[in-house]
This record gives C-alpha cells, structure tokens and sequence, in this order.
C-alpha cells in the first residue's frame, strides 16, 4: 500500500544517479499495489519491470503517471484510470500487454512518447477532448489496435478513417498498426511525417508518400517487417 499527500518523486535515473524505489527488493514478486487517496503523481519507474504484477488500484486523487512508471510490467491488468489523470509519462505503460484502456481520462492533456507502445491488449482507444500533446509512438506496435479515435470537440487532433494527424492534417502522428489493408496512400495535406508514425505496421506492404512530405520522422517505419514499397 503507498500513502501520503502529494506527488511520489521519481526514481530510476535522476540527475544522473540511480535512485531505487523503497520498495524495489520487491519488484520482482509484487502483485498487487494500492494507492491510497491523497497521492497525485506515480514517479518515474516506480513500478518499471515488475513483472508478476497483476493489479493495481488507483486513487481519485490521482493527477500523473510518470515515465516508464509500470514499463514492461507483462501481467499487468488495467481496464481504467482515475479521470481526473492530466499527464501520462513517456512509456508509462510501454509492453503492458494485458492494458486494455478503450476510454482515457477525461482530464487528460499530455500522452508522453511510447506511453502505450507495444501495448497487445488496447483495441480501441479515444483520445479525450482536452489532449493538447501527443507524443511520438503513443500507440506504436499495438498491433491489435484498428483504428484512433480522437474526440470530435478536441482543438489539436482528429482521426481520419482511424488514422491520427494534428488537427491541420499538416502531420501524420500516428497510423494505428492493427488497422486492415496491405497498402496505405498518404494525403497530399501531409507535410511531415512523425517519429514512429508506422512502428510496427507489419499489415502494410505498400505506403505511397506524396511529393507534400518535407519531413520524415526517425524510426517512422521500424519493425514494419512486410514493408517492400
């Protein structure tokens, strides 16, 4: 059980010193941790590579998921946070497999890069209205996620035909890796591609990238394995 008032410091690299959690004897056979009400940020890895965990439960007070705050914990099942989550940290929830978060806070405002990569379990997501940042590969690799919805009130993003650009449809952030068809044809609106935009789109065969794009992103098309043209 974690307890207190405030915000859990962040642990994992700081300030270029390794700083291990109190409880970080025990990562490696936790399965269940419970955040009482009163703690409004989870820090930086505080839970990173806990692999046997299996629940957790969060408080309403809840405000930010640091980065990599349960990365690669494999067993992890999850269902929902807290609405009142503003922030979700980089990798936060990188190769949990078994998350399945098909609604997002309604608080949210930043998704940090990779917060949900490699995530098998997520089959539909909304981006909620009040998301103002989206990080590079969000949703990267989860390759049983068909389509990114985006709220149709939000003033920084939309989907389009389940594929997420900025709002302009100047930049294409994010092709969903489940998503059904061999070949993909990028608009002629589209100006830059975004780092890790395709990651893991091992569906696609063919992507037609129109004389528009200026920018193309680093790792835009990793681990696209059936990529030939």
């Amino acid at each position: 059980t974690i307890s207190g008032q405030g915000d859990m410091p962040n642990y994992g690299w700081v300030n270029w010193m390794w700083q291990e959690a109190p409880w970080g004897k025990f990562l490696n056979t936790v399965e269940l941790v419970v955040f009482e009400d009163g703690v409004t940020g989870i820090g930086n890895d505080a839970f990173f590579d806990a692999v046997k965990l299996d629940s957790v439960k969060l408080p309403n007070t809840l405000k930010r998921i640091g980065g990599w705050a349960f990365g690669t914990c494999y067993n992890l099942r999850l269902t929902r946070l807290p609405d009142g989550v503003q922030e979700i940290g980089q990798s936060a929830f990188n190769a949990c497999s078994k998350v399945a978060l098909p609604t997002l806070p309604s608080d949210l405002q930043k998704i940090g890069n990779g917060a949900f990569s490699w995530c098998e379990g997520m089959t539909s997501v909304t981006i909620p209205a009040g998301v103002t940042e989206i990080g590079n590969g969000a949703f990267g690799a989860c390759k049983n996620l068909p389509a990114i919805n985006v709220a149709a009130e939000n003033a920084h993003y939309i989907s389009e035909d389940g594929i997420m650009f900025n709002k302009e449809k100047t930049v294409l952030v994010q092709y969903p890796t489940g998503r059904a068809g061999a070949s993909y044809t990028i608009s002629n609106s589209v100006k830059i591609i975004a780092e890790e935009a395709f990651n893991g789109c091992d569906n696609l065969t063919s992507i037609t990238i129109p004389t528009s794009v200026t920018s193309i992103g680093n790792a835009a098309f990793a681990n696209c394995h059936s990529l030939t043209s």
